[in-house]
């Protein structure tokens, strides 16, 4: 009777974190921040929190085969890199990558592009467009490489981040020449005409095969990302796409411990979108915290947990049913972790 609410991008900056909450109206949030147990810890990206959780070690981990492995009826044997489209674009006198976000690439766009690419390059491997915006590279051996992921490169210098290690030469190479190709595709020339930016990279990162995996802490997970899918498949826990609402993850918490992704904010922090960052904060509000607390206080749930992820600090929160009773521990506004975020 234990669920886990996981929320990447729940920390704004903390310079501006109490000016962009102000005004919210988010009782729940506040109400579990102030009575649980509240701890906040060193800034973890959602992957390594995730390789942290399901014990993941070594310098390259395959996020590649997990990620395909959770995509819909896909086969993740083998060796696979995440394939991402990009978008790199001068900024000052930096190249600066752009991912899948802000491209809205069609699935059409996605089968040209990587049949063009399996054709100049099949001696590199095998592309696959398993989503337009998610695109893979089949390999016949894992590649002695260090890789950034996507998340950590996206609106910094492209150059500080390119694959290192023994094979990191070759990588580059292919990387020239897939963005050779790209920027003489008609696709990419349409979408110039049409002022849409240019898909004109490629992120290789992820590099391996599928891992071996003890049997993760969660009888069950909901999450969109099919990345997180993948990982749970692999430890042997029933996965699941996110529902609509709590309903569903509450009556499963009745017979295991359950992971919830609610990926609802992380886009919006990653770009800064403020406006976006607030409303989707809203809806988590209604749609997750406020029934995962009213269950929590009616007994369905005998814990609740959440972890809050952002690019300075994390937050950690365990609130059981018996500390509904501490009327002493008053609710805490979500601005006001600011100075705790900002020393941590």
């Amino acid at each position: 009777m234990s669920l886990h609410l996981v929320v990447p991008g729940l920390l704004w900056p903390s310079a501006t974190l109490r000016e962009t909450c102000r005004d919210l109206p988010l009782p729940s949030l506040s109400a579990l921040l102030g009575r649980g147990e509240r701890k906040i810890a060193h800034a973890a990206s959602l992957l390594d929190w995730l390789a942290a959780t399901f014990s993941l070690s070594g310098d390259e981990l395959p996020w590649g085969a997990l990620r395909l492995s959770g995509e819909s009826g896909a086969s993740a044997d083998g060796v696979w890199l995440c394939a991402d489209p990009a978008h790199l674009r001068f900024a000052r006198d930096t190249l600066v990558l752009a991912d899948a976000h802000e491209l809205a690439v069609t699935a059409d766009e996605a089968e040209q592009l990587t049949t063009a690419l399996n054709s100049h390059l099949a001696d590199v491997g095998r592309f696959h467009a398993a989503s337009p915006e998610r695109w893979y590279l089949g390999l016949d051996a894992a590649p002695r490489l260090r890789t950034q992921p996507l998340e950590r490169v996206v609106g910094r210098s492209f150059d500080q981040y390119l694959p290192e290690g023994d094979d990191a030469r070759r990588w580059r190479a292919v990387l020239n020449e897939a963005q050779m190709l790209l920027h003489a595709h008609p696709v990419n020339a349409a979408r110039e005409a049409a002022g849409q930016p240019v898909i004109n990279s490629l992120w290789l990162w992820g590099a391996g095969s599928l891992p071996r995996q003890d049997a993760c802490p969660f009888g069950a997970v909901f999450a969109d990302d099919p990345l997180v899918l993948g990982l749970a498949r692999g430890a042997r826990a029933a996965a699941a796409r996110l529902p609509r609402d709590a309903a569903q993850a509450i009556a499963r918490a009745d017979r295991e411990t359950v992971l919830v992704l609610a990926d609802l904010l992380r886009a919006a922090e990653t770009y800064r979108d403020a406006s976006l960052w607030r409303s989707q904060l809203v809806r988590l509000e209604q749609e997750w915290l406020a029934p995962l607390l009213g269950a929590l206080y009616g007994g369905s749930l005998r814990e609740l947990r959440l972890t809050g992820l952002g690019d300075e600090a994390a937050i950690e929160v365990a609130l059981t049913a018996a500390d509904r009773w501490k009327f002493w521990r008053r609710p805490v506004a979500l601005g006001d972790l600011d100075r705790d975020i900002a020393a941590s």
